[in-house]
């Protein structure tokens, strides 16, 4: 569910400006219907974001587990062999679309910025970046 970003009528800032933007109760209460119909859309797209990147996640530790396996009884300094070079060349790929799909989906994040402010960024340990919404 993508957001056009338009806006739907007057920004929360614009609430405490002395010519309030609302003519009638009714525009208000239609604009305040809008703004909490926007943030459902949101959540929805933020919970979707959230499953997949955890389908992501267990598929990256099974692959992992994978390649560990192939190289199970190699040492430190043997030579990585063909399939599993393979294999490791497969799963950077697609690491790199997930990262651009992901991307993608979180976009529509960005398109609210007026309302809502990064407050702060972290990585985890498999190189995820995880925000903080300051709503």
């Amino acid at each position: 569910m993508a957001s056009s970003g338009a806006s739907v009528g007057p920004q929360m800032s614009e609430f405490s400006a002395p010519n309030n933007p609302f003519s009638t109760a009714g525009d208000m209460k239609f604009h305040l219907q809008n703004l909490l119909d926007s943030k459902e859309r949101q959540l929805q797209q933020a919970g979707s974001l959230g499953q997949r990147v955890l389908a992501q996640q267990m598929e990256l530790e099974e692959r992992i587990r994978q390649l560990q396996e192939l190289e199970s009884d190699k040492g430190e300094e043997d030579e990585i062999d063909h399939d599993a070079r393979e294999r490791y060349r497969d799963l950077a790929d697609t690491i790199m679309a997930w990262d651009s799909e992901n991307a993608q989906l979180s976009s529509v994040f960005g398109s609210s910025s007026k309302v809502c402010v990064i407050k702060q960024r972290a990585t985890c340990q498999h190189g995820l970046i995880l925000f903080i919404f300051l709503l």
